[in-house]
């Protein structure tokens, strides 16, 4: 009854969310073109190419080579690519059967990072590159705080085997892979965007909650709607909400590449509540240095 009840609220938002798309179409389609073409100009050119060096390294065994051990190579993978790629990895691993469930659950509580180059670039742009790189290392840091917290003392080293097969064929299967990573991320972030418009249309709020909800359904719209703030300390702790906990289409996205795995969302959950609370912490910190 109560699965019945919930069907039936999803499609009667969806019927509304149809029904306001078509009312508006002439301005729905401007804002999928505006934020088509922001989603190419700022999170495109960042994520693919890091996505597809962090690939080559698993191709030929980059981290096989050094001396640290899975969960410390997935932390420093999942820094340099940006989210949602611990939940890649964990999943690679598991399918793999590199890592056994729990240690795929404690992946990811400490593998949600931004993508650096989007840190230091676009939200550098819209505050400045000290109030970024305090906000980086906050999450960094808060991210290595739960790793050195949830991590006993292993032994066992990264082991994805080096790959004999021909670059270009390598090449070819990560640019594939990386596209359907780069398509969830956009349908994902766009649906949800659409649906912060939706929800801001008919309902009239302050900046700070027009912000928070922008954020709080896509981190991208929600990054770059802080310009309505004056104050850059105050953007900067908006900003830093939407890169530690995640909007609500990089969950979709998290649930979504986690669905086919005996990982468990909910680890993914309590690792984005934790590490807000202590990003936070370490920003404040931060703030006087």
């Amino acid at each position: 009854m109560k699965k019945t009840l919930k069907s039936i609220l999803i499609v009667v938002i969806l019927l509304a969310f149809f029904l306001f798309y078509w009312i508006h179409i002439s301005q729905m389609m401007n804002d999928f073109l505006d934020y088509s073409l922001l989603f190419l100009q700022k999170i495109v050119p960042v994520q693919f190419p890091i996505f597809l060096f962090s690939s080559f390294f698993i191709h030929y065994g980059l981290f096989s080579f050094l001396p640290i051990p899975t969960s410390f190579s997935i932390f420093l993978l999942s820094l340099i690519s940006g989210f949602p790629s611990g939940s890649r990895y964990a999943k690679d691993l598991i399918e793999k059967k590199e890592i056994t469930i729990k240690e795929g659950n404690q992946i990811l509580l400490f593998s949600h990072f931004p993508n650096p180059l989007f840190v230091f670039g676009s939200i550098a742009s819209v505050l400045n590159f000290s109030l970024a790189r305090k906000i980086f290392f906050s999450v960094f840091l808060s991210n290595f705080s739960i790793f050195l917290l949830s991590i006993k003392k292993e032994k066992k080293k990264f082991s994805f085997p080096t790959s004999e097969e021909e670059f270009s064929v390598i090449l070819s299967k990560s640019i594939i892979s990386i596209s359907k990573t780069i398509l969830l991320i956009y349908g994902t972030s766009i649906f949800f965007y659409f649906f912060s418009v939706f929800v801001t249309y008919y309902f009239s709020f302050s900046s700070g909650i027009f912000v928070f909800l922008a954020g709080l359904f896509d981190l991208t719209n929600g990054v770059f709607s802080t310009i309505l703030f004056s104050s850059l300390i105050k953007r900067s702790y908006f900003i830093l909400f939407f890169l530690s906990f995640g909007s609500i289409a990089i969950h979709m996205q998290t649930k979504s590449i986690l669905i086919d795995t005996p990982l468990s969302y909910s680890s993914f959950l309590k690792g984005r509540i934790l590490g807000t609370g202590l990003a936070f912490l370490f920003f404040r910190i931060l703030l006087f240095f």
